[in-house]
C-alpha cells in the first residue's frame, strides 16, 4: 500500500519526466502521459506546460548519496556471504549525526532489509564498514569462514591503503593544489579522511 500524498507526488514527478523527454521520445511519452492520470478530451503532452527548473535542495542530494552507498554495501555484503535478500539483518550505526539517518530509516529498512536499526556509541557486532566517517555494523546470520573473511578484509585494506596514497600524492602536487578549485581540494581532503576511517575500521576488524 502507498499513501495518497506519496502516490500523487510520484505521478507529478513522472509526468514532468515524460514532458521533458517528449521532444526526444514523442510517441511513447505521449502514451504514458495520457495513461498516468485522467485527461480531458483533446488534451496532449504537445501543448502541456513544460517543466521549469526550481531550486535544488543540495543537502538531500548529499543525504541520498550517503544512503545509496550504505544500501549498496549491505547488498554486496549479503552477496559475498551467500545470504538471501529475504533474511532481515540487524543494523547498528555508530555516528555523531543521528539526524542524517532517522528521516530515511523506512527507506533503509525496505531497500536493504535491515531491522532493527540502532544507534550505538561503541562498536557493534558483526561485519562493519565505513561511509563518510560513520561506521555500520551488520550482524550476519550464519557461519563465516574466518580465513575467507580475513583474506577479504586484507584485500580491502590493501586497496584502501593504495587509494589513500594516491590521494596524498595528488595533494602533495603543488601544481595541482595551485590550479584546482577550492571545492575540488576539499573533496580530495574528504576522500583522504574517508580512506583513513575505512583503514582504521579494517585494521580493527583484522585484529578481532
Amino acid at each position: 500500500p502507498i499513501d495518497q500524498d506519496t502516490y500523487n507526488t510520484t505521478v507529478d514527478f513522472f509526468e514532468k519526466l515524460m514532458t521533458l523527454v517528449h521532444p526526444f521520445m514523442p510517441f511513447i511519452s505521449e502514451e504514458i502521459w495520457q495513461d498516468i492520470r485522467h485527461r480531458e478530451p483533446g488534451s496532449s503532452i504537445c501543448v502541456a506546460r513544460f517543466p521549469v527548473a526550481e531550486p535544488v535542495d543540495g543537502q538531500i542530494l548529499i543525504d541520498f548519496d550517503r544512503l545509496f552507498d550504505v544500501i549498496s554495501i549491505i547488498r554486496n555484503l549479503r552477496n559475498s556471504k551467500g545470504l538471501s535478500p529475504k533474511i532481515t539483518l540487524p543494523l547498528a550505526i555508530k555516528t555523531t549525526g543521528v539526524g542524517r539517518y532517522e528521516p530515511f530509516e523506512g527507506l533503509l529498512q525496505k531497500m536493504a532489509n535491515v531491522h532493527p536499526i540502532q544507534y550505538v556509541a561503541e562498536k557493534g557486532r558483526g561485519a562493519s564498514f565505513v561511509v563518510k566517517g560513520d561506521e555500520f555494523f551488520v550482524d550476519i546470520v550464519g557461519d563465516v569462514d574466518p580465513e575467507q573473511e580475513r583474506a577479504a578484509l586484507q584485500k580491502d585494506l590493501d586497496y584502501q591503503l593504495g587509494f589513500r596514497d594516491s590521494v596524498l600524492k595528488k595533494l602533495a602536487n603543488e601544481k595541482f593544489v595551485a590550479n584546482a578549485k577550492p571545492d575540488i581540494i576539499e573533496r580530495e581532503h574528504q576522500k583522504w579522511a574517508d580512506a583513513n576511517a575505512k583503514i582504521k575500521s579494517l585494521q580493527e576488524q583484522l585484529q578481532r
